[in-house]
């Protein structure tokens, strides 16, 4: 099955999000330029898959854009440089190879930390290389965390990715590839489930 197909099975896919154990998952990261997506742009994107028995690490993986962006004081948090983003490929070919890896399983949900913004570079990415932007199913660490503190009377605590897991008892993660930023969600939303026995999930519905 090519991964178009494997990409249409997935779009078609039942949409329940009852049991968290029974759906497979994509920790998708993204490195901006800056916070607008009508100004800025994706620096490279991060991802890896897992499942409720754990995170498969032989699927992260990270693509660098090509381009020749102003970076400003951006390396700083991101650590690209432009002899990084030079060597980079097409962002139409990147995101292909994002589609690809959502399409290896039809219940695969994208998680990300902050997806308003995240998912905000991606959807208009993945409509200006004429790609399937439709419904996806979406899980948000950061918006589940701020719906946990909320009910335990703690909403004034930082929801930062590194903050939320060192409330987990989580290491220290790299500072900040995407891949590494992925991988850091996919843990945090773990814990999450796993503490929360229930699974608290927030669920964001694309707007695509």
């Amino acid at each position: 099955m090519s991964w178009l197909d494997g990409l249409v099975k997935w779009l078609q896919r039942p949409t329940s999000l009852n049991d968290w154990r029974n759906r497979h998952y994509l920790a998708v990261d993204l490195e901006l330029t800056g916070l607008s997506p009508d100004s800025d742009k994706i620096l490279s994107i991060g991802w890896v898959a897992y499942d409720s028995c754990g995170i498969d690490l032989s699927t992260a993986r990270e693509v660098i854009i090509e381009g020749e962006f102003e970076l400003g004081q951006s390396p700083a948090i991101h650590g690209l440089t432009q002899s990084d983003l030079v060597a980079g490929v097409q962002l139409c070919d990147a995101l292909n190879s994002l589609l690809s890896a959502v399409s290896e399983r039809a219940d695969t949900v994208l998680v990300f930390h902050h997806a308003a913004l995240d998912w905000a570079f991606l959807h208009q990415a993945l409509e200006s290389c004429q790609l399937p932007s439709g419904q996806w199913d979406i899980v948000d660490t950061m918006v589940t965390e701020k719906w946990l503190l909320t009910r335990q009377g703690r909403e004034s605590q930082s929801v930062s990715l590194d903050a939320c897991r060192k409330r987990y008892g989580l290491d220290e993660h790299p500072a900040h590839s995407a891949m590494e930023d992925a991988l850091a969600t996919a843990e945090l939303m773990l814990h999450q489930c796993h503490r929360f026995a229930n699974g608290p999930y927030r669920y964001v519905p694309s707007s695509g």
